[in-house]
C-alpha cells in the first residue's frame, strides 16, 4: 500500500517555470497488488542488475512505482537509505516514478505522461532477493517530480512537476 497526504484523486498539476513551486501530488491509500524482483536485464543500461519494483494498479490512469536497482556485483544493504538524486532514469539506483493517464494492464502500464523523481529522500525497510515471492517496502519524504521523457531520458523542458511531502509504500508477490 502507498500513503500520502490528500485525496486519492490528486490535483492538477503544475509547472516548474524556473519558480520551483509544484502543487502537491495528492494520494489516498492504494494496495500494491503486484511487485516483483528480476535478475534479467532489463535495459538499464549501466545497471542491469537485479530490480525491485512495486506499482500502484489500483487506477486506471495513474501509477505509482517505486524501484531499487541492484547494479550488477553491488549488494546494496537492507534496510537502505538513500535521496533520489537529479539526473537519469538509466543512472538512478533509488527510482520513483509517477505517471497520469495511463493504460494499466497489470503488471505493466503505459502511461502519455510520466514523472521522475529528482529530489527527496527514500528508505527501504524490506526489499527480498527472490522472484519467487518476496516483500518490498519503505518510505519516501521531500520528493520532488518532474515530467521527464523516458525515450530520452531527460526533463521535459517546461514540463509539469509534483512534490510528494511523504509517503509509506509495501507489496508483496505473487
Amino acid at each position: 500500500m502507498v500513503t500520502g497526504g490528500g485525496s486519492p484523486t490528486g490535483g492538477g498539476s503544475g509547472t516548474d517555470g524556473g519558480s520551483g513551486s509544484c502543487p502537491p501530488l495528492l494520494l489516498g491509500t492504494t494496495t500494491f497488488p503486484d511487485g516483483g524482483y528480476t535478475t534479467l536485464d532489463i535495459g538499464y543500461g549501466t545497471f542491469p542488475g537485479g530490480t525491485f519494483n512495486v506499482a500502484t494498479f489500483a487506477t486506471s490512469t495513474r501509477v505509482l512505482s517505486f524501484e531499487l536497482v541492484r547494479p550488477t556485483g553491488v549488494m546494496l544493504p537492507i534496510p537502505y537509505a538513500g535521496s533520489f538524486m537529479a539526473g537519469t532514469y538509466n543512472n538512478c539506483v533509488a527510482c520513483l516514478q509517477f505517471g497520469e493517464l495511463c493504460v494499466v494492464t497489470p503488471a505493466t502500464f503505459t502511461c502519455p505522461r510520466r514523472f521522475l523523481a529528482q529530489s527527496g529522500t527514500v528508505y527501504f525497510s524490506e526489499a527480498s532477493a527472490s522472484t519467487a515471492s518476496g516483500t518490498f517496502s519503505g518510505t519516501v519524504s521531500n520528493v520532488t517530480l518532474r515530467e521527464w521523457n523516458f525515450a530520452s531520458d531527460n526533463g521535459v523542458d517546461g514540463g509539469a512537476c509534483y512534490t510528494l511531502s511523504a509517503a509509506s509504500f509495501s507489496g508483496r508477490w505473487p
